[in-house]
C-alpha cells in the first residue's frame, strides 16, 4: 500500500470497528475521519491515527457541515491520501469530494454498499430510500472507481441491475470477533435462551419467531428480545411474558450489556422476511453463538450450514421451531457449533482482510 487511505465513515459502527479489527496489522497506512463521539473501540485508538469532526446530521448542510468539509479536505492533503474508503452512508454535504476524487487519475473512490436496494414492506426505508438513500446511491454509483458488497446474492443482483462504471467487489462482512473482548456485564450461559436483537422493525420477522414457540417440543425455554421498535403485544406474547419465558428490553441496549445477552444465549434468530444483508449475524457469530436466519437476500450466506447455524425458508414458523428444537437442550451440539464458529470466525475475517488489502494495494 504505497500511499495514504482514508477510511470515513458516518454510522454501522460495529462493521467499521471490525474493519479496524482486521486492518490494524497495517495501521501506518491509514487514516481515520469520524464524527465527535464515535463508538470507536479503545483498543484500535492505539493502532491507528484518528481525526474526529463535528458536523450536524441531517439533510441540510449547515456552517458545521461546511467546517466539517474543510476539515476532511485538509486531512487528506496533510496525509497525501490518495484513495478514500468511505464505509457507511454518507451526508450530503461530503458530495463535493466524489468529485474531486472521481476526476482526479492519481485517486481513487471506494464505496462499501450496505442498502444498495430497498427492502419491501418498510415504510420508513421507503422514505429513507427515496428521499435520502437514493441519491446517495446514485451518486456512489456514478462516481465510485470500485463499489464493495457484503455478500454474493446481492452483487450478482448488482451486476444485473446497477448501471455504473465502477468494478464491483465482493467482501463479506466478517465475524465481529473485537466484540469478544469488551468488558460486559456478568451473565450465565442458559442452554435453551433464544435471543432475538437488533432494531425492531416489521420486515425482521419477530412474529415469526414468536409463532414459532407454538410448536417448540423443548417446554423450558426462555426468549429474549433485545432492542428499541415496535412490537405488536398479541396474545401469544402476553402468553409468553405471563409464564415469563419471554423477557422484552424494548430499548437501546448498550455494548457491553448487550453482548452479556449474546454470550448467555445458546442461539441467535433472525427470521427475516426481505433485506439484503445484517450485521446482526456478524455480531452473534462474532461472539461465537450459532445463529438461525431466513434465506433472504445475503443474511444467511456466513452460515455454514448443520455447523454454525441453520438457513430456513421465511415466514415458516414450524421450520424454526424444528430447528429450535435441535439446538436448545443439546449441549454437545452447542459445544461442537461453537468450536466450528470459532475456527469459522477466523477464516472469514483473514479473507476480509486478504480482500481489502489486495484491493488497496491495487493503487
Amino acid at each position: 500500500m504505497p500511499s495514504k487511505i482514508a477510511l470515513i465513515a458516518f454510522d454501522c459502527w460495529y462493521h467499521f470497528n471490525n474493519i479496524l479489527n482486521v486492518l490494524k496489522n497495517y495501521s501506518d497506512n491509514f487514516v481515520i475521519i469520524v464524527p465527535y463521539g464515535t463508538n470507536i473501540k479503545a483498543e484500535f485508538k492505539n493502532y491507528f491515527e484518528i481525526y474526529y469532526i463535528r458536523y450536524k446530521s441531517g439533510l441540510i448542510a449547515d456552517i458545521k457541515s461546511s467546517k466539517a468539509f474543510i476539515s476532511i479536505l485538509r486531512i487528506l492533503r496533510l496525509n497525501k491520501v490518495k484513495t478514500v474508503h468511505i464505509t457507511s452512508a454518507r451526508p450530503f454535504w461530503l458530495f463535493p469530494i466524489y468529485f474531486l476524487f472521481r476526476f482526479n487519475p492519481n485517486k481513487k473512490l471506494i464505496f462499501t454498499i450496505h442498502e444498495p436496494f430497498k427492502r419491501e414492506g418498510d415504510i420508513s426505508t421507503k422514505f429513507m430510500y427515496r428521499f435520502y438513500l437514493y441519491p446517495d446511491r446514485y451518486l456512489s454509483f456514478k462516481l465510485a472507481d470500485y463499489l464493495i458488497f457484503g455478500g454474493k446474492k446481492i452483487l450478482n443482483k448488482a451486476k444485473k441491475e446497477i448501471i455504473t462504471p465502477a468494478r464491483l467487489i465482493y467482501a463479506e462482512l466478517g465475524a465481529y470477533t473485537y466484540l469478544d473482548n469488551l468488558k460486559s456485564q456478568s451473565s450465565d450461559f442458559n442452554e435453551n435462551q433464544i435471543i432475538f436483537f437488533g432494531r425492531i422493525q416489521a420486515y425482521k420477522g419477530l412474529h415469526i419467531l414468536i409463532e414459532s414457540t407454538k410448536h417448540l417440543e423443548t417446554e423450558d425455554f426462555k426468549i429474549i428480545i433485545a432492542g428499541k421498535g415496535s412490537i405488536d403485544y398479541n396474545a401469544q406474547v402476553n402468553h409468553l411474558l405471563n409464564s415469563k419465558k419471554l423477557r422484552i428490553y424494548n430499548r437501546y441496549i448498550k455494548d457491553g450489556e448487550l453482548v452479556a445477552m449474546i454470550r448467555s444465549s445458546a442461539v441467535a434468530v433472525f427470521p427475516y422476511l426481505s433485506g439484503t444483508q445484517s450485521g446482526a449475524t456478524s455480531t452473534a457469530l462474532g461472539l461465537n453463538v450459532p445463529v438461525i436466519s431466513s434465506e433472504i437476500g445475503s443474511i444467511h450466506e456466513i452460515i455454514k450450514e448443520g455447523k454454525t447455524g441453520y438457513i430456513i425458508p421465511p415466514n415458516n414458523p414450524k421450520i424454526l421451531a424444528e430447528k429450535l428444537d435441535k439446538i436448545l437442550n443439546n449441549r454437545s451440539l452447542q459445544r461442537e457449533m461453537r468450536n466450528c464458529i470459532m475456527q469459522e470466525n477466523l477464516k472469514i475475517n483473514s479473507n476480509l482482510r486478504n480482500k481489502l488489502v489486495n484491493l488497496y494495494s491495487i493503487f
